[in-house]
């Protein structure tokens, strides 16, 4: 009789096959031997070597492999014996399959394990230190990631590295204390005009309708990376963009961005002239064209925006600190905030989830408002015409009466 072997699913050091019968479905589990380098069947109680159930395969692998990794006597001396070591990659994918949450935690860990693996997939496991998760994480700094992402990636690396604690692969855990530092009482970076007005001289013909579109309109790097012409209507009597594909590190098109939901966003006139101009100077472009492309005429991936404006901000020569592409997307909240936008126009345009993440700019304006108008009212107190109050120099004010307030 034929049977059919699905896809194993894998634990630490062991795993499980599904075998499709016509009888009925059984499993068969196997274990790694470290010291015989070989994959050990697991038998049943009954001398067999297929389960009926998953839990009872799973269950027995287990013990097995604790038995395999346990100690043994050699001339009456315990002997540790040489458990499976595992490379970075190796156990992440082990790792995730035993991580549970919502589908936007899971892919979330995902993401994170995929930017890890592109560091540490090779090295083994209990070779990496704390001094290589630290000089990860300050060349990601370095580079322009923003706080929050390195705070996801490093959030999946300590539990993963928690778990390989636990699991005995490690003897400690090296992400314990790798901790991202979040100038949270740092003001957001803003573009005056004159620096756009420069950025866009010295930018290349193709990137400044990106330049923008970060400035005008607030779409992040990825979206500016995965931007299709499909997307974009410049034609109509409303313009506007439909935010819907994110290009992700690895040149691979997601086709939700962040949030999983697409939205349109309007375009000011500004944006749709520039975009007119690149696609006229583009020539024939399909609709399903990426918007903007290198020099090679391919499309760019989310970190090639922070490129181009790294070189474009080097070779203009302005002063002072240099910008992120992230820095655009806050003066978009900074000019509908001073245009005394309300705050779910601001949320809607930026694509907030929550709303008080888009009030913080209106709070920034009311208080530098707040500010204009206090120095203001100082001005008026200091003029010729306005009274003040001068103290007497030989009054004695320790003998001044006490004046008492009625209840």
């Amino acid at each position: 009789m034929s049977t059919k072997t699905r896809k194993p699913r894998r634990g630490l050091g062991y795993s499980v096959e599904e075998i499709h019968r016509k009888s009925g479905s059984r499993y068969r589990a196997y274990v790694w031997d470290a010291v015989a380098q070989r994959k050990k069947s697991v038998p049943a109680s009954d001398g067999s070597k297929t389960f009926e159930y998953y839990e009872q395969a799973e269950a027995a692998a287990k013990v097995l492999r604790q038995w395999i990794d346990g100690t043994y006597t050699n001339a009456g001396l315990p002997v540790q014996r040489q458990s499976r070591r595992y490379s970075f990659e190796e156990y992440a994918a082990l790792w995730l399959t035993t991580q549970g949450g919502t589908a936007a935690t899971r892919r979330a860990r995902k993401y994170g394990v995929n930017t890890l693996n592109k560091t540490f997939g090779k090295r083994m496991l209990d070779e990496l230190t704390e001094t290589d998760f630290k000089a990860w994480d300050a060349a990601e700094q370095a580079r322009g990631m923003s706080t929050s992402i390195r705070q996801q990636r490093i959030w999946v690396l300590r539990a993963m590295m928690q778990q390989a604690q636990k699991d005995g692969v490690r003897p400690d855990n090296p992400a314990a204390d790798v901790w991202v530092k979040a100038h949270r009482l740092r003001p957001p970076r803003y573009l005056t005009l004159q620096e756009l007005y420069v950025l866009l001289a010295f930018a290349p013909m193709w990137f400044w309708p990106a330049i923008l579109l970060g400035y005008f309109v607030g779409l992040r790097a990825g979206e500016i990376a995965g931007l299709r012409w499909e997307r974009l209507d410049l034609d109509s009597a409303d313009p506007h963009v439909l935010v819907s594909d994110v290009m992700e590190p690895g040149r691979t098109l997601r086709t939700f961005p962040k949030g999983e939901e697409a939205k349109p966003v309007a375009l000011p006139p500004v944006v749709v002239n520039a975009l007119k101009v690149l696609r006229k100077w583009r020539g024939s472009v399909d609709r399903e064209d990426f918007v903007f492309l290198n020099t090679l005429g391919k499309p760019i991936d989310s970190d090639y925006p922070n490129k181009v404006l790294t070189k474009t901000w080097k070779r203009s020569g302005l002063p002072g600190q240099r910008p992120v592409f992230h820095h655009l997307r806050h003066n978009t909240g900074n000019n509908l905030a001073e245009a005394d936008a309300p705050a779910p126009v601001i949320m809607a345009v930026l694509r907030h989830k929550s709303l008080a993440t888009s009030q913080k700019y209106i709070k920034d304006v009311n208080t530098r408002r707040q500010q204009a108008w206090m120095a203001r009212a100082h001005e008026i107190a200091g003029m010729p015409n306005a009274e003040v109050l001068s103290f007497p120099a030989h009054r004695d004010w320790a003998d001044a009466p006490k004046q008492t307030v009625a209840s």
